[in-house]
């Protein structure tokens, strides 16, 4: 499903600092069924709930978003986010990750 284009400082050919996730970057989560279900499948772990604290972003033909979460069991993952340029979204990856502290 296609969402609105999120706006990111524009940093082209590298991810940006590390900001502090807002209600945009959550929403790219909680409005894309596709990202939470993949999750918890490979987590093992129906009905999952990520929490995004920090995010990254790349503006490469569309935007990458690496985005720091935890989960209602305060497992803590990245995962890898991709808006196209038509504003369709959709996980690239995701890794566990010892607890992190937000850097901001």
């Amino acid at each position: 499903m296609a969402q609105p284009r999120v706006p990111v400082p524009f940093n082209a050919g590298g991810f940006g600092g590390e900001q502090r996730s807002d209600g945009i970057i959550q929403g790219l989560i909680d409005n894309n069924q596709q990202i939470t279900n993949a999750v918890g499948i490979a987590r093992n772990s129906p009905g999952i709930q990520l929490t995004s604290l920090t995010y990254r972003s790349q503006n490469a033909e569309g935007t990458n978003f690496v985005v720091k979460v935890r989960t209602q069991d305060d497992i803590y993952l990245l995962i890898h986010i991709r808006q196209g340029l038509n504003g369709d979204v959709g996980l690239v990856a995701q890794r566990a990750t010892e607890p992190i502290s937000c850097q901001i």
